[in-house]
């Protein structure tokens, strides 16, 4: 199994996307957070990275409209961040595909392999 060829390969996937890895994950992070919104703070500690990494991220995201800003009421310090629906659209359109590249990924492994791997 050839794992840097496969990870060009899903690289290319994700840029057929107009998607980074990252960018990937911000999407699923929001498409599934119990209210569809989350702070910024709480992306960087979900992707394992700083603060200043996500602000980047997120700054691109919003330029291709896959994310927004929602201004809070209550804590003006605090900025919700939630899918566009072209957000939701991409990911909606992307996740079968990632499904495909994970299987393939999985696909050499035994029963008794693939059960050490912890999903989520």
């Amino acid at each position: 199994m050839d794992i840097s060829r496969n990870r060009k390969k899903y690289n290319r996937l994700l840029e057929t996307f107009d998607l980074s890895e990252s960018r990937f994950v911000i999407l699923m992070f929001l498409g599934h957070a119990e209210d569809k919104r989350l702070l910024s703070s709480e992306i960087a500690t979900r992707l394992g990275v700083t603060r200043v990494t996500v602000s980047k991220l997120l700054k691109g995201m919003e330029q291709q409209t896959l994310i927004e800003k929602i201004a809070s009421k209550l804590d003006k310090r605090s900025t919700p961040i939630q899918l566009t629906d072209k957000g939701r659209q991409i990911l909606k359109r992307f996740l079968p595909y990632n499904y495909e590249a994970v299987h393939l990924l999985f696909e050499p492994f035994t029963a008794e392999k693939k059960s050490n791997f912890l999903f989520y």
